[in-house]
């Protein structure tokens, strides 16, 4: 099983700080930029952050784990759904790419999750928590 998961990236200007596991955590100041990564299936997988004003969601699963569904989600610090996406999507190689604007919602924590399964039902499920200041 080979999974590729690649960049979540948070563009614009840098406004907070973001973690995306319990060990890795980034700070951002302004004019100074620090990534947090975090390997998930092997060591070349990461998810990489930045802080911003708006979400770029990139992420791409190779062939060889064969997507059946996906769901992606942003929810705020009360868990309450403030972005929805998810497709039964029978695909053996799957790319996303979505902009989410975190302006809307205003400062607070959120919580970016991704799940997928493949085609024996196996459970890939990541979650990065993004810190947006005022």
């Amino acid at each position: 099983m080979f999974i590729s998961l690649k960049n979540l990236l948070l563009l614009g200007a840098l406004i907070g700080i973001a973690s995306c596991s319990k060990q890795d955590s980034a700070a951002t100041n302004a004019g100074t930029t620090k990534q947090s990564s975090l390997h998930w299936a092997a060591p070349q997988d990461q998810l990489t952050v930045e802080v911003n004003d708006s979400l770029d969601v990139s992420l791409s699963i190779d062939g060889m784990w064969g997507l059946h569904e996906y769901t992606l989600q942003l929810l705020d610090s009360e868990n309450q759904e403030v972005y929805y996406e998810g497709d039964h999507s029978h695909q053996w190689t799957f790319e996303l790419e979505r902009k989410i604007a975190l302006a809307p919602y205003g400062p607070g924590s959120y919580s970016l999750l991704f799940r997928a399964t493949n085609h024996n039902n196996e459970l890939l499920e990541k979650k990065c928590v993004v810190q947006v200041n005022p």
